[in-house]
């Protein structure tokens, strides 16, 4: 990605400044727990990120991919359901 575009990323997300740094790759997730064709895919993508290799950064943080779930649930008691 470009450095102006990251940039402007990180200014309009500031929570997503973390993520970008410690990963290679960087998926954005769009869900919800009401969605039927999102309820399938979360556990997946849960699998895929939690069978990844540890970091391979120069402390061994950096990771091949990092995932930001961006919920459309209206609370967390809806999110953590899906």
């Amino acid at each position: 990605m470009h450095q102006s575009n990251m940039a402007l990323l990180v200014d309009l997300f500031p929570s997503l400044s973390e993520a970008m740094a410690s990963s290679r790759l960087l998926g954005i997730y769009f869900a919800s727990s009401w969605c039927p064709d999102c309820t399938p895919i979360t556990p997946k993508i849960k699998d895929l990120y939690e069978s990844q290799p540890p970091g391979d950064g120069a402390d061994g943080s950096k990771k091949a991919l990092e995932i930001v779930y961006v919920s459309s649930d209206m609370d967390a008691a809806e999110m953590e359901t899906s």
